[in-house]
């Protein structure tokens, strides 16, 4: 039946066409269409997404520059300008050394080392006011590079 058909189709295309109606309904020329009219996409759902996330993301990378800034200062007991801990060096579970920086009466800046753990911290040495500025960036330089590594 198919063989009949596609002989029969194939008689009609190479006649010409046109005479046979059956062959005109089934293969006949296609009448054009009107054309219809373009249809614009509706906007996203996503745009506003889109136009708020780059603003989010910026801003979780300033707050982080921020944090990281942050702890890289010397930290101020709270927001006391008069005294700082310069470096915590941890000793064990509890305890700890941290050099405290203070300022003095007369208007200079005092370095002491504290221990600390286990009970009420205790002074392990006075350092003084002549405690060399290059041993301190010594010491808050192998600290920043300890902390970077970790």
């Amino acid at each position: 039946m198919t063989l009949a058909l596609l002989l029969a189709s194939l008689v009609a295309f190479a006649s010409g066409g046109g005479e046979d109606p059956t062959y005109d309904r089934l293969f006949g020329q296609v009448e054009p269409q009107a054309e219809v009219p373009e249809v614009k996409e509706p906007a996203s759902p996503w745009t506003p997404i889109r136009l708020v996330a780059p603003a989010l993301l910026g801003g979780l990378g300033l707050m982080a520059l921020w944090q990281v800034k942050r702890r890289r200062e010397p930290k101020t007991i709270s927001g006391d300008p008069l005294m700082a801990i310069l470096s915590r060096l941890p000793l064990g579970d509890r305890g700890s050394l941290v050099l405290v920086e203070v300022e003095e009466q007369e208007g200079g800046r005092r370095r002491l080392l504290v221990g600390t753990g286990g009970g009420s911290p205790t002074l392990v040495s006075d350092l003084g006011t002549d405690f060399g500025a290059s041993v301190l960036e010594e010491v808050l330089a192998e600290r920043t590079r300890l902390s970077g590594e970790a």
